[in-house]
């Protein structure tokens, strides 16, 4: 006599790291992935999770890098937010090969920016409340140098999802 299961309906594969140990010696000898089938209700309840602690479907990380010059800003990324969507910015990476102002815009104007320094060339910025953007709209990241007459390169990412 069995147990009734839902039927499953789809297959997630992750990269759980399974090891295989030799008990007789105490080594690993291999690593593998698990493909994990969930039911519908199951997939339901994980996205219920997810959503709730911020990870909804439709998350991103837009990276690019960027050679800029001196003087202006130039666009280090951009993520366009498209009609009927939107956007939630969770934050931002950048870093570069000399300090710089940095500024997150939307459409309309900034939102958002940092700035490094010389002694830190590297920032982080999340923010508690994630900052919502409706589209249709293009949000960018944009940094400006004062090297004078030097050309280097920018690097970011932009961190959200789409609701």
């Amino acid at each position: 006599m069995g147990i009734g299961f839902p039927e499953p309906t789809a297959v997630i594969v992750a990269d759980v790291n399974v090891h295989n140990y030799d008990a007789s010696i105490g080594q690993k000898d291999n690593a593998e992935s698990l493909a994990v089938t969930l039911s519908t209700d199951q997939e339901t309840i994980l996205q219920s999770i997810a959503t709730a602690v911020g990870g909804g479907s439709g998350g991103f990380n837009a990276f690019n890098t960027a050679p800029l010059t001196d003087g202006s800003f130039g666009t280090v990324v951009s993520k366009a937010v498209l009609l009927g969507e939107t956007m939630e910015i969770c934050g931002f990476n950048v870093w570069g090969d000399s300090d710089a102002e940095w500024s997150l815009e939307k459409t309309s104007g900034q939102i958002g920016g940092t700035r490094t320094s010389p002694s830190n060339l590297a920032d982080q910025v999340s923010y508690e409340q994630c900052i919502s953007v409706v589209g249709p709209d293009t949000v960018t990241i944009k940094a400006r140098h004062w090297y004078v007459s030097e050309t280097v390169d920018f690097y970011a990412n932009l961190l959200g999802r789409i609701v």
